[in-house]
């Protein structure tokens, strides 16, 4: 697992025909330089619990804690899967490496791609992280040191690894490089000897991995003792957030988005807790921020009135993207929430008439999930593509077909029959209750019926099981009964496609009263006299061809008065 590995062992036939060119080095440098692309810290935290919620791992459960360890501020994230073997954590702690399985089980599909979400993230939180990992047979630590490699001046990633079995024996002890590695940790990590090392497994009950970062990122100057630090704990909340950039400590931190306000409070934007709720599309793990437990919302459970498409471009391979419009509460949080393969990428986007600077749009929420398109490396953004365009393009068409069918509509149908005074529009109940069972083992969806009481569940503290459903055959299955799938969740495209009809078919006879209008008016003036000719094919037409009017006859008067018994002259016609 050293820098040397590279030159051993067995390469493919076109390797070993190069093997005296010059080989590409990664400088230390390179993990400050790559953190840069999370300019967002709480994309940094996702990517950490991607890799618990990766079906490599299975985590059913992930804790979140900032606290201090040695006197020192650290993040800690901790999940209970499947933990790591040496020679995995090695991977991990390196660059370029992604073996994830691409099969989905037990509902979950791998997130990352790039073997980087690791490494840029935990740079982009603080300068060092120390990962602890139990499998079956092994309990690894690892070691990723910005301070660590700064103070040697290296201009290589060297990575201290050691590993112990499940009695606390040390693997290779006498080895140099095991040596190294111990001298390492227990100097530059915040633990300073193998025994402290060793008592930090006990809190990984069976396996699982910890990642603890510490020298966390600052506002201000990162040797200022007195710059208060990036994130801060809200102990009322149970939650961890971004502390305020301004001097007074008032203003809230927000992200930019194209047509959003700027005195507009997207919760998310600074709450941990907010944005880890809605992190996954369908939560498939619990997440305990702070000791509390985080209440995860199914993204389709926040819509009523919806509206349902789907859109596939013809380049794009792969299983269409399902589009579910309707109306969200509180409506201040609106636009497009915008997912691939389960995980948020773009929270809030707004299209179509969002984009006009009037009321047009608010309070409609949109849920995507585009697995055709390709997110940026940092996740938290999408590659311009014409598939992407297509996609906005696609949601800002069914976003004002549902504007036009359930707000402008029956607002200009209320007008008629009222004095152009604004109906309040009543909100109504989620079309479909959607329930997680609190049991880890399980954690499957159910949905209750329509009218059931869900008051309870705006109580954090409340514990819901699958023995408590209406359903006998679910309460007494002792879990067994299969989760509800997203086919009841949808409604059905026959009615999607009878609204696009109605929209079309008015639209159709709006332009046909037009035009019989503007005929009218033409055979009206034709009638009066006013219009005199068409052209019609480079030939003028007289319009209403008659008899021809008389002419009128004038009759010239002589200057003097005929003279009687002369001829009379003749008379000019």
């Amino acid at each position: 697992m050293t820098g040397g590995d590279s030159d051993k062992g067995d390469h493919p036939a076109g390797v070993e025909q190069f093997r005296n060119l010059p080989v590409s080095r990664l400088n230390s440098k390179y993990l400050y330089s790559n953190q840069t692309s999370h300019a967002w810290v709480f994309g940094a935290i996702a990517e950490l619990l991607d890799n618990a919620m990766d079906p490599d791992c299975l985590a059913s459960q992930v804790m979140i804690q900032l606290t201090e360890v040695q006197e020192k501020a650290v993040l800690v994230i901790m999940d209970n899967g499947n933990g790591m073997t040496p020679e995995a954590l090695y991977k991990m702690l390196s660059f370029g490496y992604s073996e994830k399985t691409q099969e989905v089980i037990q509902g979950r599909r791998s997130i990352g791609h790039y073997g980087n979400g690791f490494k840029s993230g935990s740079m982009r939180i603080g300068k060092d992280a120390l990962v602890l990992t139990k499998c079956g047979d092994t309990q690894s630590v690892g070691l990723l040191s910005r301070t660590f490699l700064e103070t040697i001046e290296a201009e290589e990633v060297y990575l201290p690894l050691l590993t112990w079995d499940h009695e606390g024996k040390l693997q290779n002890e006498d080895d140099k490089t095991v040596r190294e590695g111990l001298e390492a940790i227990s100097k530059y990590s915040i633990f300073d000897s193998e025994e402290d090392l060793l008592s930090e497994f006990e809190a990984i009950k069976e396996t699982g991995t910890m990642i603890i970062i510490s020298n966390l990122k600052k506002l201000g100057d990162e040797n200022d003792a007195d710059s208060p630090l990036e994130l801060c704990v809200d102990p009322e909340e149970a939650d961890i957030k971004i502390s305020s950039y301004s001097p007074d400590g008032k203003s809230k931190f927000q992200q930019l988005r194209v047509g959003q306000g700027s005195n507009v409070d997207i919760p998310l934007d600074y709450s941990l807790r907010a944005y880890v709720s809605v992190l996954y599309k369908v939560p498939r793990m619990q997440i305990f921020l702070m000791g509390k437990k985080v209440k995860c919302k199914r993204a389709s459970q926040q819509l009523s009135e919806r509206m349902h498409d789907t859109y596939k471009p013809y380049s794009a391979g792969g299983q269409p993207a399902d589009i579910l419009i309707g109306f969200s509460e509180p409506e201040d949080l609106y636009g497009m929430m915008m997912y691939h393969n389960n995980r948020l990428i773009k929270p809030y986007v707004r299209v179509g008439c969002q984009m006009e600077a009037n009321a047009k749009g608010v309070g409609v929420l949109g849920i995507i999930d585009a697995n055709f398109l390709t997110p940026m490396h940092n996740k938290q953004d999408f590659a311009d593509t014409k598939e992407y365009r297509g996609l906005i393009n696609k949601l800002s068409q069914n976003l004002n077909m549902f504007w036009w069918a359930k707000v402008e509509k029956p607002a200009a149908e209320e007008k008629d029959r009222e004095e152009q005074q604004k109906k309040k529009r009543r909100r109504k109940q989620p079309d479909v209750n959607w329930v997680q069972c609190g049991y880890p083992p399980c954690a499957k969806w159910r949905i209750l019926p329509k009218g059931t009481d869900m008051t309870p569940f705006n109580d954090e503290n409340f514990h819901w099981v699958c023995s408590m459903h209406p359903n006998p055959k679910i309460a007494d299955s002792n879990h067994e009964y299969p989760e509800d799938t997203w086919d009841i969740d949808v409604v059905q495209g026959e009615e999607a496609a009878a609204k696009r009809r109605e929209w079309q078919a008015e639209k159709r006879q709006k332009k046909a009263e037009e035009v019989a209008k503007k005929d009218a008016q033409v055979l009206q003036l034709a009638q009066e006299g006013l219009l005199q000719h068409i052209q019609f094919e480079g030939v003028n037409q007289p319009v209403n061809a008659g008899p021809e009017p008389p002419r009128e006859v004038q009759v010239q008067q002589p200057s003097q008065p005929p003279t009687p018994g002369a001829p009379e002259p003749p008379r000019e016609v």
